[in-house]
């Protein structure tokens, strides 16, 4: 598990490294802080869409999946994430 953990931990970084708008991606395995503008106002959004995260301040999200979750559903996080930075950005 801890392997396959890790392994889920570089997918979750690389993706999050893609997204415009992230400024930088730092983390262990699976739990990971991004920073970005206006964290509250996108964790928000991401709630409203069934997502959720933690904002740690007024630049930073925190992510803590559950061990249990799988490529594609951290592959679909990303893909929500990024809308949610675009239209907070909007």
């Amino acid at each position: 598990m801890l392997e396959s953990n890790h392994r889920l931990g570089r997918v979750l970084k690389d993706g999050l490294s893609s997204v415009d708008g992230i400024h930088a991606v730092r983390g262990i395995g699976l739990w990971i802080g991004l920073d970005l503008e206006d964290a509250p106002a996108v964790t928000k959004e991401l709630q409203t869409l069934g997502v959720l995260v933690n904002a740690a301040g007024s630049q930073t999200i925190r992510i803590a999946p559950p061990f249990i979750v799988t490529e594609s559903q951290i592959l679909e996080f990303i893909s929500l994430l990024g809308q949610a930075i675009r239209k907070v950005a909007s």
